[in-house]
């Protein structure tokens, strides 16, 4: 590997700057509207510096003001007129204020609801799809915002805004010469546009074509006053074309601009530590850190020149540092688990590789340190464990047969010990030796097994994820790790869960259950109930009193009541009982058999995720199935039904079949956020990559934020 491979950690970010160029450009150009004036703020850099200074806190609390209790009115307007009525009544363009205020303020989720709105009420418009391209654009749904750049275009083909969004969503999703010709057709309308001219730049750079690269990036310069930054991208073209001396001569040129540019100073410490001078380096991510304070990917880097330099304490601190700042960094618990076993600590050397499989269970490399660790120790068994999984992934790795010949020799399993020592044997001669670069680090994605015992380069782009707010559904959402499971069933419910975004499902068909059979509290589909308070637990146990002091009767209504309390107070058997007993009585009731399905499946989760009652649980399943059908054959418009349906297939591994049933909950109601969520994840278990990240884009637009970040994850692993 030569001494590009090391820089790609800081270079990665080209596409990233791409992305942060795009978004400086249009955010310095938004304009918020505020009751009876607009207020034209600063580039965001520069305002959210007199946010913190507690300078511009009017402003945030009258947006948090507005945003809130517009939102409140907006979400009603929505729910309780018809819809013509509602896109009669709706001020897009007030509607569009509030939801570029949401972008500005980075609530990007909420921001695209008010631009789904407009969308809906004036088609035609080509600003909203582009603004909705900007918040997707920010949540890494690329391929979302390449389709509604495209809309946008489609409907107006002179918003050079549009063509520099598309071309940025298109350089990370690879699509170099398309993003290519976005760039060239913004800049045929806009000629002196240093931003556009700064991303082909960048486009060129991910071609490999560095000579055109530096060629656009000079042209850049020549179109702006604001020089520094476009010196830092040529000084990357520059390092991957492997002139250090050229890009040194360009981050001098940056720093004479703005001495106090951290991000500069961290880039020539980079250069440096590729030309082995080890020390101006650790100077160089100094100066960064005092000016920029306590940030974790300049403390993984000037630790690892700490560590070039045999300063063990030093890197030992810088790593403890960014563990303090952040516990399940990945980068600094693998870098100190690997400088702990060096140094003897092998205690804490497994402490740290047990934490970074904690949070990252496929971490091959962590694995395998953990097991020479084990078997230093004397823990044999798990060693061996450590090993195999290593071997079964990677059975050409000479290096594991060897190590586990050796824990096996120390637990007198000699003939395993002499069969493993000849496997590696064999397959370490048959190997060609590869030529190793000198460097002592790798990339944090490079999952090569043979660089096991390598130190992680930071990539200041995988550090810096912090979120504006201390909510899951603003700011940059796809960078909160979101469990990948499928979305919950829609269950009846008189309890309705609280989202922030969104709201609970409205079906006339539950609204005629809630007429008909005159039931005491307003009935809902939700997809989490909220706890039940103490009160309330205790007017359902009184209302199923009543009914139990009845002897004898047979009203079907007052059965299905009584099921309602059942499922309220979470007596799931009880419910099923009395459901069952409201179909011997009347056999035509879709909903009924809706709801025994939920109950079924509330049974079977009961049952737990062991392998004991296996039978049982699949049959408790296909019963669920059954009851879903007849609710289908009765009610065939009931979209929930198909819905819910679809994951009870997905728990039995009919994918295909899911498919279908997602796709028809999907035509029945278009905007059924969780239908496309579990279709995308669907398609995405069925290697369907592609159509699963369209679907989950589609899911994040109508408020499923953690959708974003599972795009982000299974995007990463494409590339």
């Amino acid at each position: 590997m030569c001494a590009l491979h090391r820089c790609e950690a800081h270079l990665l970010g080209s596409v990233q700057n791409a992305l942060l160029l795009f978004y400086l450009t249009f955010k310095s150009k938004l304009q918020f509207e505020f009751s009876c004036k607009y207020i034209a703020f600063f580039p965001f850099r520069n305002f959210f510096v007199d946010l913190q200074r507690k300078k511009s806190s009017f402003f945030m609390h009258l947006y948090r003001f507005y945003v809130k209790y517009l939102s409140i009115a907006l979400i009603l307007i929505s729910i309780l007129l018809p819809i013509q009525q509602a896109k009669s009544q709706i001020n897009t363009d007030r509607v569009m204020s509030i939801g570029k205020n949401a972008l500005y303020f980075e609530d990007y989720v909420l921001a695209m609801q008010y631009f789904n709105v407009v969308i809906g009420a004036k088609p035609y418009l080509a600003e909203p799809y582009f603004c909705r391209a900007v918040a997707k654009i920010n949540l890494e749904d690329y391929v979302g915002a390449d389709a509604d750049c495209s809309l946008a275009l489609e409907r107006n083909p002179f918003i050079v805004s549009a063509y520099h969004c598309r071309g940025v969503a298109r350089l990370n999703i690879g699509k170099y010469e398309d993003a290519l010709a976005d760039f060239v057709k913004g800049l045929e309308l806009d000629e002196y546009n240093s931003a556009l001219t700064t991303c082909k730049g960048i486009a060129y750079v991910q071609m490999k074509k560095y000579e055109e690269a530096r060629k656009a990036f000079s042209d850049a310069l020549h179109k702006t006053t604001n020089k520094g930054p476009i010196y830092i991208y040529r000084a990357k073209s520059n390092i991957m074309a492997g002139d250090t001396v050229a890009a040194l001569d360009d981050v001098e040129k940056s720093l004479a601009l703005d001495k106090y540019d951290a991000d500069a100073y961290a880039f020539r410490g980079m250069i440096r530590y590729l030309k082995k001078d080890f020390k101006d380096a650790v100077a160089d991510y100094d100066e960064a850190l005092r000016l920029v304070g306590k940030r974790a990917d300049l403390y993984v880097n000037r630790g690892i020149a700490r560590y070039e330099m045999n300063d063990l304490q030093g890197a030992m601190s810088d790593y403890d540092a960014v563990v303090a700042l952040d516990e399940d960094n990945v980068v600094a618990r693998f870098n100190r688990g690997l400088l702990r076993m060096e140094v003897g600590n092998w205690n804490g050397a497994e402490q740290d590789f047990a934490h970074v499989i904690l949070v990252e269970p496929d971490n091959d490399m962590a694995i395998y340190n953990r097991g020479i660790i084990r078997s230093h120790i004397g823990n044999y068994k798990g060693a061996i464990e450590d090993f195999t999984n290593i071997i079964n992934e990677y059975p050409d790795f000479a290096q594991g047969y060897y190590a586990r010949a050796e824990a096996k020799r120390r637990r007198l399993d000699e003939k395993g010990a002499r069969l493993d020592y000849n496997t590696g044997y064999v397959l370490e001669h048959k190997q060609k030796e590869e030529k190793q670069d000198s460097l002592k680090t790798r990339k944090k994605k490079d999952k090569s097994i043979k660089k096991y015992n390598r130190l992680i380069a930071a990539d200041p782009e995988d550090e810096q994820r912090r979120v504006a707010y201390k909510t899951n559904y603003r700011g940059k959402v796809q960078n909160v790790n979101a469990e990948i499971t499928l979305q919950p069933n829609y269950i009846p419910s008189y309890y309705a869960d609280k989202k922030e975004v969104g709201g609970v499902a409205y079906s006339l068909f539950v609204k005629h259950v809630e007429q008909t059979y005159k039931l005491p509290r307003q009935l809902y589909l939700v997809t989490n109930t909220e706890k039940l308070s103490e009160r309330q637990v205790y007017e359902h146990f009184e209302s199923i009193k009543r009914a139990d002091s009845k002897n004898g009767w047979v009203d079907k209504n007052k059965l299905l009541a009584r099921a309602l309390d059942y499922a309220s107070v979470q007596d799931y058997a009880a419910a099923y009982d009395d459901l069952n007993a409201y179909v011997q009585i009347d056999k035509n009731e879709p909903f009924v058999y809706f709801f025994i399905a939920e109950m079924l499946v509330m049974k079977y989760k009961a049952l737990g995720d062991g392998d004991e009652n296996a039978m049982m649980k699949s049959a408790i399943l296909k019963l669920a199935l059954d009851n879903y059908e007849l609710c289908e054959r009765l009610a065939p418009d009931f979209a929930y039904c198909y819905y819910n349906e679809a994951n009870v297939r997905v728990m039995l591994k009919d994918y295909s079949e899911a498919i279908v049933k997602y796709t028809k909950a999907l035509t029945l109601s278009p905007d059924l956020a969780e239908a496309y969520f579990n279709r995308g994840l669907t398609f995405i278990y069925t290697n369907k990559n592609d159509e699963g990240i369209s679907d989950l884009s589609k899911a994040g637009e109508r408020g499923i934020y953690s959708a974003y970040n599972v795009i982000k994850r299974y995007s990463e692993n494409k590339k």
